[in-house]
């Protein structure tokens, strides 16, 4: 410890059971941000102070014995601090989460934003009931990343119930439902330095990407990610938190 003595709170001590790590959704950011960080400079020319909208915002706290902060009133020692947000112009990659989206983006259709995995696959079904998100999230990508293609396009099924089909025992049984790919075929993606990149190959019978490598921009890797829905998100493992804002 440092010495320094704090002032007195009324707050009631509580043991801290557990301590949960996640990632917050960017309206949860501007909820909780104090200020919205627009100009680079430090202090305002005119006041000679620290400049609103600037990286030493006032209203995120103080470092000046002399200023309170204008978020709680408090001076240096008593203000716990408080974050603010910046809105970038364009999506960019995180290169701490990189080799995650591109995980991600393995197992989702790159036309459609679909799991390429169903209920169809028994494999998928148990992996889907793993309690431990890492583990799911492993064992979905494991089923999906060798699909070349966004099964179901053309044979997507009436009402269950409507045909049958026969079992391994010779038992008939209700059709199982496509679960609604779009048909097209997928790419191979490639992490390369701090960015990703994709590469299709030829397909005489689909023409709906051309062949060859070229780069994802975070746009491109945006666009898909916004798009899977929150039933498939869930079956990945993740929460609902981590899928970007539809809008």
């Amino acid at each position: 410890m440092s010495g320094n003595r704090f002032t007195y709170s009324s707050a009631p001590l509580r043991r801290v059971d557990c301590v949960q790590f996640g990632i917050l959704s960017p309206e949860e950011i501007k909820n909780m941000s104090v200020a919205k960080i627009e100009h680079a400079e430090l202090i305002d020319e005119g006041t000679k102070r620290p400049k609103i909208g600037g990286l030493h915002d006032p209203r995120m706290g103080t470092i000046n014995r002399n200023f309170k902060c204008q978020t709680c009133s408090e001076g240096m020692a008593e203000c716990p601090g408080h974050f603010g947000h910046i809105e970038l112009a364009k999506p960019v990659y995180l290169n701490g989460f990189l080799t995650k989206v591109k995980k991600i983006l393995e197992c989702v259709c790159y036309s459609c934003s679909k799991l390429k995995v169903d209920d169809n696959n028994s494999k998928f079904v148990r992996a889907r009931r793993i309690r431990d998100p890492k583990v799911r999230l492993k064992a979905v990508w494991e089923l999906a990343k060798t699909k070349m293609v966004c099964e179901g396009g053309d044979d997507i099924d009436g009402e269950m119930g409507e045909e049958m089909e026969v079992d391994e025992q010779g038992i008939p049984q209700p059709k199982k439902k496509s679960h609604g790919g779009c048909g097209h075929r997928q790419p191979i993606f490639r992490k390369e330095g701090l960015g990703l990149s994709v590469n299709f190959k030829a397909n005489a019978n689909d023409d709906s990407q051309p062949e060859g490598k070229r780069t994802l921009t975070p746009s491109d890797a945006y666009h898909i990610l916004k798009r899977i829905s929150d039933e498939d998100i869930q079956a990945m493992g993740l929460s609902s938190e981590f899928a970007p804002p539809s809008g």
